[in-house]
């Protein structure tokens, strides 16, 4: 619950298997309240333990089998009849990626030349405006850390120097804010399609005339 009120404060992102932790000092109470009143404590946690069992084998035998839709490769083959696109057949631009863990993901799954025109962008007053959440907005520490080929670099940089890229990202995704800064700030979004991708994002788009997206103090340009 503390978690959860600093990051809604701090205007961050938290999910709540974050506090996942939290269940160690649940179970290790559960255990001491048992020990402490329960008259017959080794019958007591023996019905415990079976409840556990029975609880984890239903689990198991009611949730859905793993869907194969994130890791096979040839899906996103059409789109309401747009072919499905290959990134080694696009031209030698720029790839920014809407969302930081799809990013981490296809910089591990792609080949090397591929995932060194891999960008994520950051910019922490577009993303508290356009999603709410800022949790990766020190994505180049990490980038670093991770000795990632790709690059995480601040957006108006990138902008100045990049105005054709093309961005992989889901418009009405809650936890991606690029497409719907730039649709806001006036560049020419043109849809590509779908392209063959083994994270959850698979829609491409090409952004042109992107340096009318840059931020100025009196707010976004007018939208097309």
């Amino acid at each position: 619950a503390l978690l959860m009120e600093i990051a809604f404060l701090h205007r961050t992102q938290f999910f709540t298997r974050y506090g996942a932790c939290g269940t160690v000092g649940i179970a290790a109470l559960g255990m001491f309240l048992v020990a402490r009143y329960a008259r017959w404590t080794r019958g007591v946690g023996m019905l415990m333990t079976l409840a556990l069992v029975i609880a984890s084998v239903m689990r198991a035998n009611n949730d859905p089998p793993p869907s194969v839709k994130n890791i096979e490769i040839g899906r996103g083959n059409h789109a309401f009849g747009v072919p499905g696109v290959s990134l080694a057949s696009l031209e030698p631009l720029p790839i920014v990626v809407g969302a930081a863990t799809d990013f981490t993901e296809l910089n591990d799954r792609l080949p090397l030349d591929l995932a060194h025109r891999l960008f994520y962008v950051t910019d922490r007053r577009a993303a508290q405006r356009y999603s709410g959440q800022t949790l990766f907005e020190t994505e180049e520490n990490t980038a670093a850390l991770l000795h990632l080929p790709g690059h995480a670099e601040a957006l108006q940089p990138f902008l100045a120097e990049h105005p054709r890229f093309y961005v992989a990202a889901e418009y009405m995704s809650s936890e991606q804010w690029i497409l719907r800064y730039l649709v806001d700030h006036g560049a020419r979004v043109d849809y590509q399609g779908k392209f063959r991708s083994t994270v959850g994002t698979e829609d491409l788009y090409l952004i042109s005339e992107a340096t009318g997206a840059r931020r100025d103090e009196d707010g976004p340009a007018d939208s097309r």
